[in-house]
């Protein structure tokens, strides 16, 4: 069985590798322009943290979480609002499916 720092760790490393392949699907499909895998990584590492820091706090995570990761994503990929507000959408959401789904498996 996993220790709980253990259980942790894992949990954002899947979150950093997930939350990665759903940043630059959510770029891609805003239409930002020098969409990279490094700059999801980036992205979704600076969003993991993020989320760590302050997702065990009910509404305002999540909106700390929105705001935050909306102004990382503007300023690594130069983008608009609209098109960094999609892509922190369809990270959130992504990453909200994801944690509903480890967090059953978990028991």
């Amino acid at each position: 069985m996993l220790s709980e720092i253990e259980v942790y760790i894992l949990s954002f490393i899947i979150y950093v590798g997930i939350g990665t392949i759903l940043i630059h699907i959510g770029v891609s499909f805003a239409g930002a322009k020098d969409t990279s895998l490094k700059k999801a990584f980036i992205v979704a590492l600076v969003g993991a943290i993020i989320s760590t820091i302050f997702g065990w706090i009910p509404l305002i995570g999540i909106g700390v979480l929105f705001v935050a990761l909306a102004v990382v994503i503007r300023i690594t990929y130069m983008t608009e609002w609209p098109k960094a507000f999609l892509a922190c959408v369809t990270y959130i959401v992504g990453i909200w499916i994801i944690g509903f789904f480890l967090g059953s498996l978990g028991g």
